[in-house]
This record gives structure tokens, C-alpha cells and sequence, in this order.
């Protein structure tokens, strides 16, 4: 039978006894927004550290994407505010 990495860590979570409700909850959500989607659909015999190189080099391209965006949306008010100031009908726009 074929078991994937995603259909272990279903298993692994579901297995974990005695966890607070926070803490399950955190679980899921690592597994179902880092893990899963990287590495779930492995054959979990076919798991190897490039699988997880390859997940961790992704994961910080898509933070260094969000960090990038994030610096944008605070910039841009700001720059606004700035124009809208100056009474720079351009700079507004």
C-alpha cells in the first residue's frame, strides 16, 4: 500500500493524545499550510533530506516575497499621506 507523507502526518496528528487545543490546532495548521503542500504527496519511503532542502528553500523565498510586499503596502500610505501634504496633485495620484 502506498503511504504518502500527507497521509502520515493526518495519522500522526490524529494519534497525538493528551494535546491542548492550541497546540493540535498549531499542529494542523503547520502541516496543512508548510508540510503538506511540499512534501504530502512524497511516498513517505521515498522521503529524503533534498525533499526537505527543497521545502525550507521555498518556504523562505515565499517569506522574503510576503516581506517585500508587506514593506510596499506600509510605504505606499505614507507616501500618500506625504502628497496629499505637499498639495502635489501628481505625487497624489
Amino acid at each position: 500500500m502506498r503511504y504518502t507523507v500527507g497521509q502520515y502526518l493526518d495519522q500522526w496528528l490524529a494519534d497525538r493524545r493528551g494535546l491542548r487545543r492550541s497546540t493540535r490546532k498549531s499542529y494542523g495548521e503547520h502541516i496543512e499550510y508548510y508540510l503538506k503542500p511540499y512534501l504530502g504527496h512524497i511516498d513517505l519511503d521515498q522521503l529524503s533530506i533534498a525533499h526537505l532542502t527543497e521545502m525550507f528553500a521555498a518556504i523562505e523565498a515565499d517569506n522574503e516575497r510576503i516581506s517585500c510586499v508587506a514593506g510596499e503596502r506600509r510605504r505606499l500610505p505614507a507616501a500618500a499621506r506625504q502628497a496629499w501634504r505637499s498639495g502635489d496633485k501628481a505625487a497624489r495620484a
